[in-house]
């Protein structure tokens, strides 16, 4: 029996103005395929008030390197990290640090 459960969804940009942040300690996305998509949600100037992420991304397409070099253009340091316990059962699993120096 499959479930169907309608969600209403926003952008992190319209979260950020909606809530009218004007500063991200940390940003922590794990959302199963659509880094991307979340991390292009956010307006460029929203970038600067981003101090440091940490992205679950699971090495598909080249997802990591993509995300990585974005995030480099928007001003990161950027850290990959594999998990050994995930890489042992032979998952593509890693965890991308970017941190404003």
């Amino acid at each position: 029996m499959e479930t169907k459960v309608r969600c209403k969804l926003t952008s992190l940009s319209h979260f950020i103005e909606t809530n009218q942040l004007n500063r991200i300690d940390f940003l922590k996305i794990d959302v199963e395929g659509a880094e991307m998509d979340v991390i292009k949600s956010i307006h460029p100037k929203q970038f600067s008030m981003i101090k440091q992420c940490s992205i679950e991304v699971h090495n598909i397409d080249n997802r990591v390197a993509t995300l990585a070099d974005f995030l480099r253009e928007q001003g990161f340091s950027i850290k990959v990290c594999k998990n050994p316990m995930f890489e042992s059962l032979g998952f593509n699993h890693h965890m991308v640090y970017a941190k404003k120096e």
